[in-house]
């Protein structure tokens, strides 16, 4: 999935702007860890992958004004 960022140049870099996307999806998707969710246990270990490709993305990523974030599952 491609995301833009557009950080406010004033006062946020690209990477800060990165960050700030990938928060905001993995806050999003913290039911899908919690004990009892409605998910199925291989569903939730598939947002538990997703999740870490997440926390690993910026390791990878070449700063640009667009970042091809891995699609969460369905």
């Amino acid at each position: 999935m491609i995301v833009p960022l557009n950080p406010d140049t004033e006062t946020q870099s690209l990477e800060q702007a990165l960050d700030q996307v990938l928060i905001e999806m993995l806050y999003a998707s913290d039911w899908t860890q919690i004990p009892n969710n409605p998910l199925t246990v291989e569903k939730s270990a598939e947002w538990a992958v997703w999740r870490q490709q997440l926390r690993d993305f910026p390791e990878t990523w070449i700063p640009s004004n667009e970042a091809d974030i891995p699609d969460p599952p369905l």
